[in-house]
């Protein structure tokens, strides 16, 4: 099943309950951290012993995160012999627009932060979907700063706030071959001043 249309919070987990219940792979391209932190908690397991996967935010803006620090890692081991300790991922332009979906999932998020504050700290967690795993402090992808290293000023990319998790998820269903204490972060590139 590959459903595409959000807010998941409100439609997607009986979805998810009954693919894992029938033995059937799920793909989506959410972007909703609290519908995929309760899909792990209520389906993970089940999906494993039913031998079906649940695959979460499949959609343009993490798969160019998500694979492109997999690439770069096995280009990486390939040159140097191990993985890159850091990855500072810059978004330069980008393109696109929020749909409908998107606005009604923002919203739906948003809604299960008024009645659950609480989580707020899991939306601040780089490692909320890493199944209990809590890697190093990552770097601050929450305000304007010079980089250094690529001589630029950066500004947060709001997409950050879900990519970040998939990648560090993807190192650790995967046992961590960038590293335990793998960092990165993800910001829009915004030149010299």
């Amino acid at each position: 099943i590959i459903s595409t249309v959000g807010p998941y919070l409100k439609y997607g987990l009986p979805l998810v309950e009954s693919c894992v219940k029938n033995h059937t792979n799920y793909c989506d391209l959410t972007g909703e951290v609290p519908f995929i932190r309760e899909s792990i908690d209520l389906f993970h397991e089940k999906a494993i012993k039913n031998k079906c996967k649940i695959i979460h935010s499949c959609g343009f803006d993490s798969i160019p995160s998500d694979l492109g620090v997999m690439m770069l890692q096995k280009i990486a081991k390939e040159r140097f012999g191990k993985p890159v300790e850091q990855v500072k991922c810059r978004v330069r332009s980008m393109k696109g627009e929020f749909s409908g979906g998107t606005a009604a999932s923002l919203r739906a998020t948003l809604g299960k932060l008024k009645t659950n504050p609480d989580f707020f700290n899991v939306l601040i967690d780089p490692f909320c979907l890493c199944e209990g795993f809590k890697g190093p402090e990552q770097v601050r992808d929450n305000k304007p700063y010079h980089d250094e290293i690529t001589n630029e000023w950066v500004a947060p990319f709001f997409m950050a706030a879900i990519n970040t998790k998939n990648v560090h998820r993807s190192n650790a269903m995967m046992g961590h071959p960038y590293g335990e204490n793998f960092l990165y972060d993800e910001m829009f590139s915004c030149g010299p001043g």
